[in-house]
């Protein structure tokens, strides 16, 4: 002998008798009815919404960086900052801090995460330019080669 037993609330928005798992803890309207009162509440205060996430962003960069580095490269913030200690917090080709300048913030960026494009695999941090010169040479060594000795032949010295 099994006993069912079903309670059910009325939403105070829909007004329609729903079973418990419909409404979320302490709250009086069906999920539902939150969700379309949600995004009511965003579409009729962008400025709001906006400074409310900037906010949270604000209070929470190690998470929103962490999440980021998950699903992009499979490593954590904690990985990435080991990397940096490893490196000295210089990049691991020209061996220099990074300076370039983001626009969004004014601030010198960090250095960014050199992965291999087909196994995904992490292999060290790199300053800006340096990532983008091996993102235009395709991660291609032969064409490195020769653009190395493209310079040497034409005399090119360091800077």
């Amino acid at each position: 002998m099994s006993f069912e037993i079903n309670i059910t609330k009325q939403c105070n928005k829909c007004l329609k008798f729903k079973e418990l798992i419909n409404f979320r803890k302490w709250r009086n309207s069906c999920k539902q009815c939150g969700i379309v009162d949600s995004n009511n509440w965003k579409r009729n205060n962008p400025d709001q919404r906006k400074q409310t996430r900037k906010k949270h962003y604000n209070n929470n960069k190690d998470q929103y960086k962490n999440v980021i580095l998950k699903c992009l490269y499979k490593i954590s913030l904690d990985d990435y900052n080991n990397l940096l200690i490893k490196q000295n917090e210089l990049c691991a080709i020209c061996n220099k801090k990074e300076s370039s300048i983001s626009k969004s913030s004014g601030l010198i960026k960090k250095l960014s995460v050199d992965h291999n494009h087909e196994t995904k695999k992490v292999r060290a941090l790199l300053c800006e330019k340096c990532n983008r010169g091996l993102g235009y040479f395709c991660d291609d060594i032969e064409i490195l080669d020769k653009a190395s000795e493209y310079l040497k032949y034409h005399g090119e010295k360091k800077r």
